[in-house]
């Protein structure tokens, strides 16, 4: 049997209270952070290894999503190329800005 139905506690005073917790949370947060000095960290050198392993995931995660809908047809290979081609994207911009 759920919690819920045991202590017949309404679920909006539930989500009440944990918005509540997490706006306290991040007062607190702000106030308390000390912001004094930050260090540089040196960007990392991007290696063909990287890109190797973000083609690698992409082809992965394409037929991974491939696998998943392959039952509704030919569609099934556009979005799974699609999705690959989106991952090795993302991938790609993330590590190129984070190294700014």
């Amino acid at each position: 049997m759920p919690l819920n139905k045991k202590l017949k506690i309404p679920l909006n005073f539930m989500m009440y209270i944990n918005k509540r917790s997490n706006i306290t949370k991040g007062v607190i947060t702000v106030i308390t952070n000390n912001e004094t000095e930050t260090e540089k960290v040196q960007p990392a050198i991007i290696t063909k290894k990287d890109y190797v392993l973000i083609a690698i995931s992409g082809i992965v995660g394409a037929i991974i999503v491939w696998y998943k809908i392959r039952d509704i047809g030919w569609v099934s290979y556009l979005i799974g190329c699609m999705s690959g081609l989106l991952i090795i994207t993302l991938s790609i911009l993330m590590i190129e800005e984070s190294n700014e």
